[in-house]
């Protein structure tokens, strides 16, 4: 693919998902190889929706993840989410969520074991409308900016990066995750447009730079002018003053949407109040489109799970810091995604056994043939290629893998290393 036809991997307005509407020390380079991205809606119940009657086909009107009594539900429908949820009496209404999902199979720079990642490294972050609320920045401030800085890069739109997250990305130790970083990065979600008038007047003190406008509200600065000495340490940072924020509104200006906020493709609304948050930029509409159709085919790029800049934001079982979901680069070709990884220098740090790459010297630069398949190379190309016909170019998820080993006697492995021949 190149990047002049990107977009067409969009499957069209008709797929489109409507947005809510509203007002420790080393580079985290990422896994690099085919992803998808999809706003969808999900649940979880310890049922099994296979096991009851109903219209839903795994594979088709949603996936899950999990396993036997822990299921995750990803349904594209709302409508039939909320139905599903009744069926396997599920105990809260389904989380609109953009879920990013990268097969391992097609992952380029595999590190240490795969096979603990199950088929797919995947993240999600949940999407609210525009007004702010402690988790509301997964998607306005990081997901979203994100993904149209690397659309704009791939496409020409822009030459360099505008909005990035390399605070969060050149790793930093869980202790130095405090209020302060949070509140720089993503703005304190107590703050109040007083705050944000107030904070005009920090920014004009410090002669329009962010840093040290931020150090005045915290109180930190060194030195702080006599003009505003009894408002730092008081102003609490509006995320409409936070670098994430601040970087989010270069970028929309950079593609000519002067307005921050704004964050529904052109004529996508499905309502009076959000037609207000329609773009009036055609270039940043196209990019934000991404948000809400459905893909058909994956884009190659760099899948950050991102340390969550919230200074509580640990999981209470294990104590590890939580994560998010970032693309910081897209590329052209799978070709171009192999240089990538050449330039950081992981191409050989592999250690999967799930997902085999290299090819098997003994069959012709193929995989190895499953075993119960003989030396049947092309029967066996025509049973799964009907299976691809049907479930599309990606590996299907783990369930579905099980469901055909049954049917094509081998195992996940082979389906997995042979897919892409079929």
């Amino acid at each position: 693919m190149s990047a002049s036809n990107i977009f067409d991997i969009l499957g069209g307005k008709d797929t489109a998902q409507s947005l809510p509407e509203g007002s420790g020390v080393f580079s985290n380079r990422g896994f690099v190889g085919a992803f998808t991205a999809a706003t969808v809606h999900s649940f979880y119940s310890g049922e099994d929706i296979t096991l009851y009657e109903s219209p839903y086909v795994e594979g088709e009107d949603f996936v899950r993840r999990g396993e036997i009594g822990k299921f995750w539900y990803y349904f594209f429908d709302r409508d039939a989410a909320e139905k599903a949820m009744e069926i396997v009496s599920a105990d809260y209404r389904p989380n609109r969520v953009w879920r990013f999902e990268m097969p391992v199979a097609d992952i380029l720079n595999p590190r240490g074991n795969m096979d603990n990642w199950g088929y797919s490294v995947s993240t999600e972050v949940k999407v609210y409308n525009m007004g702010y609320a402690p988790k509301r920045h997964e998607f306005h401030l990081m997901a979203l900016p994100a993904l149209i800085d690397a659309l704009a890069r791939l496409t020409g739109s822009t030459k360099e990066r505008i909005w990035h997250a390399d605070e969060l990305l050149d790793e930093i130790a869980d202790e130095d995750f405090t209020e302060s970083l949070q509140f720089r990065l993503i703005g304190d979600p107590e703050a109040t447009n007083d705050d944000l008038e107030a904070f005009a007047e920090l920014l004009e003190a410090a002669g329009g730079d962010l840093d040290v406008a931020h150090s005045f509200a915290l109180g930190t600065a060194e030195t702080i002018p006599d003009t505003i000495k009894a408002m730092a340490g008081n102003v609490k940072i509006h995320y409409k003053v936070s670098t994430f924020w601040k970087r989010r509104a270069a970028l929309w200006a950079a593609l000519g949407e002067p307005n921050a906020e704004k964050y529904i493709p052109i004529s996508y609304a499905l309502t009076d109040r959000g037609k207000e948050q329609e773009t009036s930029s055609a270039i940043l509409s196209e990019f934000l489109r991404f948000t809400v159709e459905k893909w058909n085919t994956p884009l190659f790029g760099r899948l950050h799970l991102c340390k969550d800049p919230r200074n509580d934001a640990v999981n209470s079982k294990n104590n590890k810091r939580l994560t998010l979901a970032l693309i910081s680069e897209l590329f052209a070709s799978r070709d171009a995604a192999i240089e990538a990884v050449k330039d950081d220098g992981d191409e050989e740090t592999t250690t999967t056994t799930t997902t085999p790459t290299a090819a098997s010297t003994s069959n012709g630069g193929l995989p190895a043939m499953p075993e119960e398949w003989g030396d049947s190379k092309d029967e066996w190309l025509t049973t799964l290629g009907t299976f691809k016909e049907q479930y599309g170019e990606n590996v299907p998820p783990t369930p579905i893998l099980k469901n055909l080993v049954g049917q094509l006697f081998c195992t996940e492995d082979d389906i997995k290393a042979w897919w892409q021949y079929a």
